[in-house]
């Protein structure tokens, strides 16, 4: 598949070529020759599908993208911009700003609410207002109603475009319906409302085809169970959708008056996102700081964290010197600060890591945070036991049967571990709590705190026994 998908893209990107050659010398070439390498084109791109135009698009400057897709219809250009959006976001918000207002908002007529909104999001305000006016009247009331809603949250994820039935209509007035105003999506339910557009519950289609003729929706209809409120959070949302095994949530507003539905390819596709996004967190980076951002941009992003740890390094050195009488007594002691440092750093950060992954899906609720936090500390115990009595032999054998050095080797080793791995999961907590994302906490800034803690246990103990390891 990619193998197919690859030479897809090497054919776009050279007809796309010959056809901007054969231009460049447009005095020197007959038209026959122009139409010849333009048809070409055009056959490559109707045998192609709009994932893989997308995937040329890319390697391609806006000028040339525009291109591409001029031959194409709305709808089908419609899709490949959607494509793209999906491949590299901005790659298509770069080719939105190269099309004419008219050419945008043909191809927005032909996009789902969702996905226009979310186009028409990223343009300054002035073309955004434009391209609405532009729009069909019906299709430019949809997606304003959806922009009323920030990106983030439920509102900002859902569609419009859903099937809404009223009680009273029987299973035949129901079909009929669908018939009558064929949906522009695939549909997954059938809801059913009052006469306020109140929701009351679903029907899948195939009971609406399998009952009796005379069976109202009201009477077969499946009370809606979940649904969510538009500004709840939309990772909340997209959860709810994988934990319920649900194709659509509805979203309601405090009267539970229907408002639109999120599909389950708009839930995996912002839980992708939110996952992306925490794993950068966890670097202290951002997910399109590498091709959509200038390098003072990008430095700018990672400065902070390392300036973290900077500062943590600088504390490392100024605890060290403090403890500089008993590495100088002993010098064996500072052999083993390395390790110290590393199993510190790296306990919590495997801790923290799993702890805001866990928060991040829903795995670990906030209800049963005393119940992580135990079972951390049990695990952060038997993890410290075997590597301290590990790092204890080596300490002993190192200094030559010394038993005082792999005491304390050994014991700060332990208490490295233990304290790490359970401030690894404590803090992410904590960062929750008072409604700071908790991948923050991670990474640099949780590798720091750990490697100094574990630096003060293990020079502190040295100090008070340093008389036995001299």
């Amino acid at each position: 598949m990619e193998e197919r998908r690859q030479q897809v893209v090497d054919k776009l990107i050279n007809a796309l070529n010959e056809v901007q050659v054969l231009k460049t010398a447009l005095e020197n070439i007959s038209p026959d020759e122009i139409a010849r390498a333009i048809s070409i084109l055009k056959q490559t791109m109707d045998n192609a599908h709009p994932v893989e135009i997308a995937q040329a698009l890319r390697h391609l400057d806006p000028e040339e993208q525009e291109d591409v897709i001029d031959p194409l219809t709305p709808e089908d250009s419609s899709e490949v911009i959607l494509a793209l959006r999906d491949v590299d976001e901005n790659a298509s918000i770069q080719l939105v700003e190269e099309l004419t207002k008219d050419e945008l908002s043909e191809m927005l007529n032909n996009m789902e609410p969702d996905d226009a909104a979310d186009i028409i999001a990223d343009l300054p305000e002035g073309d955004a207002a434009e391209i609405l006016r532009l729009m069909e009247k019906e299709d430019a009331e949809s997606v304003q109603e959806l922009l009323k809603y920030p990106e983030d949250t439920a509102g900002g994820i859902m569609t419009s475009e859903y099937s809404a039935i009223g009680e009273d209509l029987t299973t035949v007035e129901a079909l009929k319906y669908l018939k009558d105003n064929p949906p522009h999506r695939q549909i997954f339910y059938i809801y059913v409302v009052d006469n306020k557009n109140r929701l009351l519950g679903t029907v899948p289609l195939d009971r609406i085809i399998t009952e009796k003729e005379n069976r109202k929706l009201g009477d077969i209809a499946l009370p809606s169970v979940v649904t969510v409120l538009p500004d709840t959070d939309r990772e909340e949302a997209a959860l709810l959708v994988t934990q319920y095994n649900m194709l659509a949530l509805p979203v309601v507003d405090e009267q539970d008056h229907l408002l639109g539905v999120i599909t389950i390819d708009d839930a995996m596709d912002t839980l992708q996102d939110e996952a992306t996004e925490d794993i950068y967190k966890l670097a202290g980076s951002s997910d399109d700081e590498l091709l959509s951002r200038s390098a003072f941009k990008v430095a700018q992003i990672r400065l902070p964290w390392l300036f973290i740890c900077l500062a943590g390094s600088l504390f490392s050195g100024f605890v060290i010197r403090m403890f500089s009488g008993t590495l100088a007594q002993a010098i064996a002691i500072a052999s083993f600060i390395p390790a110290i440092m590393a199993m510190g750093g790296n306990t919590g950060l495997q801790s923290s890591t799993a702890t805001v992954r866990g928060i991040a899906t829903g795995y670990i609720p906030l209800t049963q945070i005393s119940k992580v936090i135990f079972k951390e500390m049990r695990t952060a115990l038997i993890m410290g036991l075997v590597c301290g009595l590990l790092m204890a032999g080596v300490a002993y054998l190192w200094k030559g049967g010394q038993i005082a050095l792999g005491v304390v080797v050994g014991t700060s080793i332990f208490l490295a571990v233990s304290l790490s791995a359970n401030m690894g999961v404590m803090i992410p907590i904590i960062f929750k709590k008072l409604n700071v994302d908790p991948a923050v906490a991670s990474g640099p800034l949780i590798t720091m705190i750990n490697d100094i803690t574990g630096l003060l246990v293990y020079l502190t103990m040295s100090t008070i026994l340093i008389k036995h390891i001299a």
